[in-house]
């Protein structure tokens, strides 16, 4: 921008009043015609036509007349369009510099040079201080908000980033303002869904997220929470429901494959349990919690030493993944393997699992020949 004041890192759709949008978008279109007005009156020369055709010709490809995403205009738009203004104020230097009398043509280029380095050290401190807002999403969609207090997007963002560092009474607060200002945005419900959810308020939780699918029908998020919401309440069926909702709209979903697995087993499907964790495994071979918990259905079914060998695999890949050294341990109970049972019991506890000490003390008797 050649004067860089009230930049924002994401410029939303004014809001419209009473059916109208702001007035000064109605005046908008006068700027062409006055352009047009001044090139046809004075007969412009060549250079004043290109640049002004350079600007337009490249500014119209992104001028949204078919909107796409959420913000009307970004500051990076005008890099390309600015060739041009500059193309003219080269061309306007020479004009002046050769009505200049030879005297003073020094003078004037000192002058210029001077003027030249102070409007770019200007601009470079006005850079610098500029990236610091891009430190995170608090510090970013907080200067959103001083230029456009009423964006939802803004705060429907920075909520985000408030759920995702330990900020939730913030985030709530944000996810308030997304709803008073834009009550038909279904992020702003979901947003506050996740908050409920995670505070063990799943009522809230849940009435939330069915007034976001009210509003957006085709949300997979929120048909993955729902699925997660339902698991806490112990209401497996529903959550499978959710599940295969999310797997139809999404294919890949590696974690909807893992958790309606879960869900199946405990409704005791079994078959289609390992189904899904075998699904999820062949569309993501690294995905260790799918290989836990296939271990823990197979340990359901009694085939432990199918389960020994997941819990391994998942060791095998991330030696800090806890919970798979308990589980491996009672695996190898069950298959009276009392030695590496308390190797692993005892490297879990080390981890910071709890393992009662009657489990432990169990597994000393057995290797000393003791029931």
């Amino acid at each position: 921008a050649l004067v860089p004041v009230n930049l924002s890192a994401f410029y939303d759709y004014p809001a419209i009043v009473d059916g109208w949008l702001p007035a000064y978008y109605y005046l908008s279109w006068l700027i062409p015609l006055l352009i047009i007005f001044l090139v046809i009156t004075y007969r412009a020369s060549r250079a004043l036509i290109f640049a002004i055709a350079w600007f337009t010709v490249t500014i119209i490809l992104v001028l949204q007349f078919f909107p796409v995403g959420g913000a009307m205009m970004a500051d990076r738009y005008t890099y390309l369009p600015a060739v041009g203004i500059f193309f003219l104020a080269g061309r306007g230097f020479i004009w002046l510099r050769n009505r200049v009398p030879w005297k003073r043509r020094t003078s004037f280029m000192y002058l210029m040079r001077f003027l030249l380095v102070g409007w770019l050290a200007l601009f470079a401190l006005l850079t610098r201080n500029r990236i610091a807002v891009w430190e995170n999403s608090e510090t970013l969609w907080s200067d959103v908000l001083k230029t456009d207090p009423a964006s939802a997007i803004a705060y429907a963002n920075r909520a985000a980033y408030y759920q995702e560092n330990g900020a939730p009474e913030k985030a709530l607060a944000d996810l308030r303002q997304v709803i008073a200002l834009k009550p038909g945005y279904a992020g702003g419900y979901f947003g506050r869904g996740k908050y409920y959810q995670e505070t063990q308020q799943l009522q809230l939780a849940l009435e939330d997220y069915q007034k976001a699918l009210s509003l957006q029908s085709d949300y997979p998020a929120v048909y993955y929470q729902m699925g997660l919401l339902y698991q806490q309440a112990g209401k497996f069926a529903e959550a499978t429901k959710h599940y295969s909702t999310l797997i139809r709209m999404e294919p890949d979903h590696i974690d909807a494959y893992n958790n309606r697995g879960i869900a199946y087993k405990k409704l005791g499907n079994f078959d289609l349990a390992e189904k899904d964790h075998q699904t999820a495994i062949r569309k993501a071979p690294g995905h260790l919690p799918s290989y836990l918990n296939r271990g823990n259905l197979y340990f359901e079914q009694k085939a432990f030493d199918k389960a020994i060998k997941d819990y391994q695999f998942v060791l095998s890949r991330d030696p800090d993944y806890k919970l798979a050294y308990y589980n491996l341990s009672m695996a190898y109970y069950e298959t009276g393997d009392y030695p590496n049972a308390f190797r692993f019991a005892k490297q879990a506890g080390a981890r910071g699992i709890a393992i009662p000490q009657e489990y432990i003390q169990l597994l000393r008797n057995k290797m000393e020949g003791r029931q």
